[in-house]
C-alpha cells in the first residue's frame, strides 16, 4: 500500500492475530497489541508518497482488517490517496 502524507498524525489499527508493519521498508513496532489487534500510533510518514507494508499470518487472510484514523485532523482521512498492491497477484 502506498500513502500520500501531509504530516498528520495517523494511527493504524490492524485486526489480525499475527501482524508486522513496515513503513518505507523499515519495521515499525505497535504501540499496543493483544491477541487479535495491533495499534500503530503516529506513523512516521514522510511528506509525499510512503510505502506501508502489512504482513499478516496465514490464519488471518480471510479475517484481516485495517483501519486508519487521524488523531489531529479528521478531515485529512478523506484526502488520503492510497494505492494497494497484493504481492500474491502477479
Amino acid at each position: 500500500m502506498y500513502l500520500v502524507s501531509a504530516l498528520s498524525k495517523l494511527t493504524l489499527v490492524v485486526k489480525a492475530k499475527e501482524c508486522q508493519l513496515a513503513i518505507n521498508d523499515k519495521a515499525y513496532v505497535a504501540a499496543s497489541q493483544n491477541r487479535h489487534e495491533a495499534t500503530y500510533k503516529e506513523l512516521p510518514l514522510l511528506q509525499g508518497w510512503n510505502k506501508v507494508s502489512i504482513k499478516i499470518g496465514e490464519r488471518d487472510k480471510n479475517e484481516f482488517s485495517g483501519n486508519f484514523r487521524c488523531d489531529n485532523r479528521n478531515e485529512f482521512l478523506s484526502s488520503l490517496k492510497v494505492m494497494f498492491v497484493n504481492p500474491e497477484v502477479k
